[in-house]
């Protein structure tokens, strides 16, 4: 079944992603620069010798559901497809010696996912195909439609007290509940950080991840790990230590130092019921 097989009596539009996994050697390597060059862009991944990654994709189509089937496509078709554009082509392969896709930019996860998504919207149409997301590991995922996004996790500790000091202690308990107490609460935060842009030709990389890393080290992490966030950190003593607020904290600390990439969103894990996404203005596709 396709995208225009469905007819004008479909229902209103859904999104549908469906997961593939495969695994495949890389390296990450340019023969033309100096070993002190490709250890700067590509950070410890950097080697003439190929490493490997168990990936996930997850191919996202979006589109009317149809009326008589109360489906967006065959599911067993769209499996078939990924199964022939991407788990034949990559899986158990060596991208660099095994395929044609990488012989003038080394197979970063960016430009991995572009090469999927070109692969996938020359069989699906690109009014079918929203995005790919590829995830080279459990800290890395790569989002790749109109533009490219990185999403890197990080994590951190830290306590906190969810108060205002010119309120009393009832109207603080009835404002943040439990969370009010004065001897303070603490968490295990995960802190995705999420860049967009195009990657690099000569690269392939949006930005070096180990430099991205370093920035995240040095303007968040730092402050925060294990803090008490109320007392230790200046921008909380006066604004209360929120999971929207630790957000913000983030984003503006990281919206100005990313370049060439532009900062697209954070987004906090509290607790696996709690996260906060913090971004401007409207999200691009």
């Amino acid at each position: 079944m396709s995208f225009n097989s469905l007819g004008p009596s479909a229902l209103p539009s859904a999104r549908l992603a469906r997961r593939a996994t495969f695994s495949s050697s890389h390296r990450l390597w340019r023969d033309d620069w100096s070993p002190e060059k490709n250890a700067s862009v590509y950070g410890c991944a950097a080697s003439s010798w190929s490493h490997g990654h168990n990936y996930e994709l997850e191919v996202c189509i979006a589109g009317p559901i149809d009326s008589v089937t109360g489906m967006l496509v065959d599911l067993k078709w769209l499996k078939q497809v990924i199964a022939r554009e991407v788990e034949a082509r990559f899986d158990h392969r060596d991208l660099n010696e095994d395929t044609p896709y990488f012989a003038s930019v080394p197979p970063t996860a960016e430009h991995f996912g572009q090469v999927i998504f070109g692969l996938l919207e020359a069989a699906l149409g690109r009014e079918l195909l929203d995005v790919v997301r590829l995830r080279p590991t459990g800290a890395l995922e790569v989002e790749v439609g109109s533009v490219v996004r990185v999403r890197r996790k990080y994590g951190f500790s830290a306590a906190h007290v969810l108060a205002r000091a010119e309120w009393d202690q009832a109207r603080n308990e009835a404002t943040y509940g439990k969370c009010a107490n004065p001897a303070g609460h603490g968490h295990n935060y995960v802190l995705e950080v999420v860049l967009k842009g195009q990657p690099d030709p000569v690269s392939g990389r949006l930005i070096p991840l180990h430099q991205l890393d370093r920035i995240v080290e040095g303007r968040v992490l730092s402050r925060l790990d294990h803090r008490f966030l109320n007392r230790e950190v200046v921008e909380f003593q006066q604004r209360v230590p929120t999971a929207e607020n630790i957000a913000r904290f983030a984003w503006e600390a990281l919206c100005d130092a990313v370049a060439p990439a532009k900062l697209d969103s954070v987004r906090l894990i509290e607790t696996e019921n709690n996260s906060v996404e913090y971004c401007a203005g409207e999200r691009e596709r």
